[in-house]
């Protein structure tokens, strides 16, 4: 969403705000939350939970809206739900000036409701694990565009997701291709699964290369375990990557592992230029007195080897860089504690 989208919305509201009187708008609000509690209080007592779902999404009191919908959802295979997120969804436009409008989130909980269905489906009577999975595979092998997030429908997604966390759930590390490819988890819970799937990961970061596990987020979650098989990797892949930003990317994810500094500053002998010069720029951000030593050796020897100008002066630009931030350590003892 565009940071001046959510400007210009903000300041419209704000606009519109100064024109009502704010005691109208306290009172609007405190008759809402009334409305809200007893809707609330209503379905803790039991009963007809969809009508009252229902009811409150016919509330124009926005929180009551929103408190429905997800109401709704819960009771996904009554046939009411479904209907009624429809009737919510229909009006134009779903998304405004960057914000979620209601019936996008209608539209929003109608797509999660149908992909639970959908879910029912593909997995009934599945009810030994081996099953399951392969009923989950059958799924993606029909639809393969599902398995990747640029082609991928948007009505499908939910549904994407709910049977990727159904492999996740049961523990399968057979399936990390799926898992992977997808993207469908978030970042924290692909992070957890790779962690208690380590070696597989690892394995199949190896045989998808290092551009595909950049981009899956793969590579990310394997840096988050802080495992030194991780820095193995990295300087597999650095030995053969040309990509200038991927090496970017490998180098400062070198960095926030254990003894990450001090590999990245042996870089600084490759016999590659670009990996010399890229982990120059990321060892400003973690000077050190060694960093600063090797640096100066490697520009003295790029002298001596007639090197180009402008690769020397980048070069002597970052060993500047670290020594201002040296100095201003030592001046600084606040500054040297970070």
């Amino acid at each position: 969403m565009s940071v001046l989208l959510v400007f210009l919305a903000i300041r419209e509201i704000a606009v519109t705000s100064l024109h009502q009187d704010p005691a109208q708008i306290d009172r609007t609000q405190e008759e809402g939350d009334k409305r809200l509690k007893a809707f609330l209080d209503e379905l803790g007592r039991g009963g007809d939970a969809v009508n009252v779902a229902i009811r409150m999404t016919k509330d124009d009191y926005r929180p009551c809206l929103m408190r429905g919908l997800d109401e709704l959802v819960k009771h996904w295979d009554d046939p009411r739900v479904e209907q009624r997120l429809e009737e919510l969804s229909k009006p134009e436009p779903r998304v405004a000036r960057g914000l979620v409008t209601d019936s996008g989130e209608a539209l929003q909980r109608l797509l999660k409701v149908r992909a639970r269905k959908d879910f029912e489906a593909f997995t009934k009577g599945k009810e030994i694990p081996d099953e399951k999975v392969k009923a989950v595979r059958e799924v993606f092998a029909k639809h393969r565009d599902w398995v990747d997030p640029t082609t991928c429908p948007d009505e499908k997604r939910p549904l994407v997701t709910l049977l990727i966390e159904l492999l996740v759930d049961m523990g399968r590390s057979d399936c990390i291709d799926l898992v992977v490819d997808s993207q469908a988890l978030s970042l924290a819970r692909l992070s957890e699964y790779v962690k208690r799937f380590f070696t597989e990961s690892v394995v199949y970061a190896r045989k998808i290369g290092c551009a595909a596990s950049l981009r899956s987020r793969l590579f990310h979650a394997l840096v988050s375990t802080a495992d030194n098989e991780v820095g193995k990797l990295i300087e597999e892949w650095i030995a053969d990557e040309r990509n200038e930003r991927h090496l970017s990317r490998l180098l400062k994810a070198w960095g926030d592992l254990p003894n990450g500094r001090d590999a990245i500053i042996r870089q600084l002998g490759s016999d590659r230029n670009l990996v010399v010069l890229e982990a120059a720029i990321v060892l400003e951000v973690m000077p050190s007195e060694t960093a600063l030593k090797e640096l100066k050796k490697t520009i003295d020897q790029w002298g001596r080897e007639g090197k180009g100008p402008e690769e020397l002066d980048q070069l002597r630009g970052s060993a500047e860089a670290i020594r201002k931030s040296l100095k201003v350590s030592k001046e600084d003892p606040k500054e040297n504690r970070k």
